[in-house]
């Protein structure tokens, strides 16, 4: 959570992530008791996250940009 003069401003998912990282949490589902729980399916997570991680890492990089310009 940020503030800056007294407004909040933050994000809900991780702005920062690349293709690697992602890769990764998915491999590494079975030690998140609730992606077990939830029966998270790691090939289809992984190719939704491979079509979609490129948009997601420019709105990051947006994100970021409008941040830097708020508490400038």
């Amino acid at each position: 959570m940020f503030l800056h003069h007294g407004n909040l401003l933050d994000r809900q998912f991780h702005a920062e992530v690349t293709a690697a990282d992602a890769r990764r949490w998915i491999d590494d589902y079975r030690s998140d008791e609730d992606a077990v729980r939830i029966g998270v399916d790691p090939k289809a997570l992984a190719a939704e996250t491979g079509e979609k991680i490129g948009e997601w890492n420019r709105l990051g990089r947006e994100l970021c940009g409008r941040f830097l310009d708020a508490i400038a």
